[in-house]
């Protein structure tokens, strides 16, 4: 059976659409909707070709509105299936950072130990070394060292980057060869 697959760019999809397709293959209905589980959109909807002839050739259609409504009202089958935890919007770096936080600590390889503190929308690299830190809405990325006592707040650290420890990075990048940091803010270096 064809159907019309239409993917949102703007939301964060899920890890896997395995139930969902096999959903569509054993239901079968007119139209089948990712949701989220607090039945929030998900970004993905299938739709049977016969089901666009419902859709006026001349002016506006909104298809959640009104041609699901007409679907609806003509016996058509509507499926939602809950696809993923969260609906997570993507169309802005937070929503992004945030998308990225959610399914690395939701994810199934989200058990690590972790002796610092994440606030707010934080994305970090498995293979960083964080110290007894605190890391506040930024990005940490791969192979960096995050030394005890640091406060990264709103910040990207790139790869390979060390933090000393003690240091105070506040809306800014760190990299190995470029700081640029927020003139109000201090740092205090590198490790040896």
């Amino acid at each position: 059976m064809d159907y019309i697959v239409a993917i949102d760019r703007g939301a964060c999809p899920p890890q896997s659409l395995e139930n969902f397709f096999h959903t569509l293959s054993k239901k079968k209905p007119d139209v089948l909707v990712g949701v989220s589980d607090y039945d929030r959109l998900a970004g993905i909807m299938a739709i049977r070709p016969s089901v666009l002839q419902l859709i006026p050739e001349v002016g506006y259609c909104d298809f959640k509105e009104q041609t699901l409504n007409k679907l609806a009202s003509v016996g058509g089958s509507i499926l939602a299936l809950a696809i993923i935890p969260k609906s997570i919007r993507i169309g802005s770096l937070s929503g992004w950072i945030e998308a990225v936080s959610y399914h690395q600590i939701n994810g199934e390889d989200s058990h690590r130990e972790r002796r610092h503190i994440e606030r707010g929308s934080c994305c970090i690299d498995d293979s960083a070394d964080i110290g007894n830190a605190v890391v506040l809405d930024s990005i940490v990325m791969p192979d960096t060292v995050i030394g005890d006592r640091a406060v990264i707040a709103r910040s990207a650290i790139c790869p390979g980057s060390i933090v000393a420890p003690g240091a105070r990075i506040i809306d800014s990048i760190v990299s190995d060869r470029v700081i640029s940091i927020n003139s109000r803010q201090e740092y205090s270096g590198r490790l040896p």
